[in-house]
């Protein structure tokens, strides 16, 4: 049976699958292979990090020891308090001259242990030849 000789119900039933199709599927396949891009990306530079850094096992529950005992390593005073359920104010000082360090223990942070920073909001201070950087801890 071809399209011509049919009848003008059928015409427009074909018509409006041919509209359905790329007005809605095709898109949803475009967005699915842009996704799954995006996902691949983000995993490969997630995999960087992990090597970048030099860290070979998983996050792990946050210990408030372990986390003193990894950041007493870089700084050089580390006050930690639990604020709330899952919340802990930290502290770090750190000499001027070691600056850089902050940014490798904050980029990892969530790498080592199962957290993230509250709001994403950092408070340096500036006292005499050290930085004080104050954040709140969020346990997840």
């Amino acid at each position: 049976m071809s399209l011509k000789s049919s009848g003008f119900i059928p015409k427009l039933l074909f018509i409006g699958s041919l509209v359905l199709l790329f007005i809605w599927v095709v898109p949803k396949i475009f967005n699915y292979y842009q996704n799954s891009k995006n996902y691949d990306n983000k995993k490969n530079e997630l995999k960087e990090m992990y090597s970048r850094y030099n860290i070979l096992d998983k996050a792990e529950k946050f210990s408030l020891k372990a986390f003193k005992k990894d950041a007493e390593s870089i700084f050089s005073d580390v006050r930690v308090e639990e604020k709330e359920d899952n919340e802990y104010v930290v502290v770090l000082q750190i000499e001027k001259n070691r600056i850089k360090e902050i940014n490798s223990f904050i980029e990892t942070l969530s790498l080592h242990y199962l957290v993230q920073i509250k709001d994403s909001e950092l408070k340096f201070e500036d006292k005499n030849q050290m930085i004080e950087l104050k954040f709140i801890l969020e346990e997840l």
